[in-house]
């Protein structure tokens, strides 16, 4: 792992179990991604964790279209029942869920089980929302320059949702001013603040917790 990784799951490590862990920030960044593979260098070192995405929550994008919501407001999910996993968790139960397919704009008709764990890393661009936050532990907050993101939204509108070229060009700019003002402001409430310098690419640029004097940015390689 890069310092900037090592630094995080050392503060993981330390907390008392089980824990839940949010990464949050704009969409396309990487969250899921970062989620697995600190999944993954938790169970190498023996640790249980699992991984769950707000996304699994989100409501079906006609129906999100027609109440004319975006996929940055909290009303946009299945809110209550994203709650009852991570309290479910938090009881050592088993999460039962149905992941959410960005191709199609739903819910896929397959369930899927995590099984009990010590550590939870839930990711989302509302993972951080009020709701959540009195049961999460620890957060990492993952942002990049304002115009890398607009490309970006624009690529995933069309890679990862199937959109129209128009339709995403179209989105980007609401979608924009969405994350300003329904994401962006949970930044400066994270314990760690990760900068997207290309794909799968971060800095460590800021350590927010109490007990840790804000840190130079720590340059990293690929995950």
């Amino acid at each position: 792992m890069d310092a900037w990784s090592q630094k995080i799951v050392a503060s993981i490590e330390k907390q008392k179990k089980p824990i839940v862990v949010a990464i949050c920030g704009a969409a396309d960044l990487g969250k899921s991604h970062l989620s697995k593979e600190f999944v993954k260098s938790l169970r190498i070192k023996g640790t249980s964790a699992s991984h769950l995405t707000l996304d699994s929550f989100l409501i079906e994008r006609s129906k999100r279209l027609k109440q004319g919501k975006s996929g940055y407001q909290i009303e946009a999910y299945e809110h209550l029942s994203a709650l009852e996993a991570i309290s479910q968790f938090k009881q050592g139960q088993p999460i039962i869920y149905a992941p959410y397919e960005h191709d199609k704009g739903k819910q896929s008709c397959s369930l899927e089980t995590l099984e009990p764990s010590t550590i939870l890393f839930f990711d989302g661009v509302q993972s951080m929302h009020e709701q959540f936050l009195p049961h999460v532990d620890l957060s990492v907050f993952v942002y990049t320059g304002d115009d890398v993101l607009k490309k970006l939204r624009i690529k995933a509108d069309l890679t990862k949702r199937n959109l129209t070229i128009e339709t995403a060009e179209n989105n980007s700019e609401s979608e924009f001013l969405q994350y300003k003002k329904q994401i962006e402001p949970y930044k400066k409430h994270a314990d760690f603040q990760l900068f997207l310098e290309r794909k799968w690419s971060y800095t460590l640029q800021q350590v927010t917790q109490t007990d840790t004097k804000q840190l130079a940015s720590t340059r990293s390689s690929q995950f």
